[in-house]
């Protein structure tokens, strides 16, 4: 991420002296987050841990599973943006601009994001009980929010989690996570019931918007505790859908949002 990171910024106010000395100075420190991708694609993990295989995580954080889930989507998704030629090392095609912007947000403050400048997001959600945060929910409805008629905002989000936690009615506790309008009008989804069975190695998914009418066999990670949760997208899935969304970008646009739930 820290390509896409700015230094820090100290900003000072000060006015001349009154009554009150102690508000005449105020002074903070930012940075920011700035687009470098001319795709204007934007991918967003957590536990990234470059150079550390799922397989291999220290052991201070093996036994958690969300770590564990949320670094193997990581690795799910670069390899699959790896696989169309998709990359940040600033030298694809002889030029020094980057394919897609990586933003690993359990490294930054959920309180100041704004995907609004990116055409295109990709999510990739772990198995966390909470779901989606307020502010993230907010910041990706902007994105959506952003883009018109001519040029459609595009989203590729994963997450079991996410409409189990979000597709409820609102009522006096709920209020954090209850968020039907996300869901429904921006997800174009809706949560039915429980998937069923847990595991899905060996079995084959059926595309419906993307890769109409082809079928794909998902396949185990093989990485230890993995097998005892509800199978992710295996690199390759991912890669032949974004290959998909890829042609459909350089070609129409994105014109509908693609979830994979």
């Amino acid at each position: 991420m820290e390509p896409n990171v700015t230094p820090i910024y100290r900003f000072v106010l000060t006015v001349g002296n009154d009554d009150n000395l102690g508000n005449n100075r105020y002074e903070k420190s930012v940075r920011f987050y700035v687009q470098r991708a001319k795709t204007e694609s934007f991918v967003s993990v957590e536990n990234y841990m470059p150079g550390v295989d799922g397989s291999t995580l220290p052991a201070s954080t093996a036994g958690d599973l969300d770590v564990l889930g949320n670094k193997l989507n990581a690795d799910s998704i670069l390899s699959a943006l790896a696989q169309i030629n998709w990359s940040r090392t600033g030298t694809v095609g002889g030029n020094t601009d980057f394919t897609y912007d990586l933003f690993e947000r359990d490294r930054w403050p959920q309180y100041a994001l704004n995907f609004a400048p990116w055409q295109f997001v990709m999510w990739m959600q772990g198995d966390e009980s909470e779901g989606l945060k307020a502010e993230e929910r907010w910041a990706i409805k902007g994105q959506q929010d952003a883009w018109d008629t001519w040029r459609r905002a595009g989203l590729f989000i994963t997450g079991q989690e996410i409409s189990r936690k979000h597709d409820v009615a609102l009522d006096a506790f709920n209020g954090n996570a209850a968020d039907r309008e996300f869901v429904q009008e921006y997800l174009r989804a809706q949560h039915v019931r429980n998937t069923n069975p847990g595991l899905y190695d060996g079995l084959r998914v059926q595309g419906v918007r993307i890769t109409n009418r082809r079928f794909e066999t998902i396949d185990a990670t093989g990485v230890k505790g993995d097998r005892t949760r509800t199978q992710r997208s295996s690199a390759r899935l991912v890669a032949r859908v974004l290959r998909r969304v890829h042609i459909g970008m350089l070609t129409r646009r994105v014109h509908e949002r693609h979830v994979i739930r």
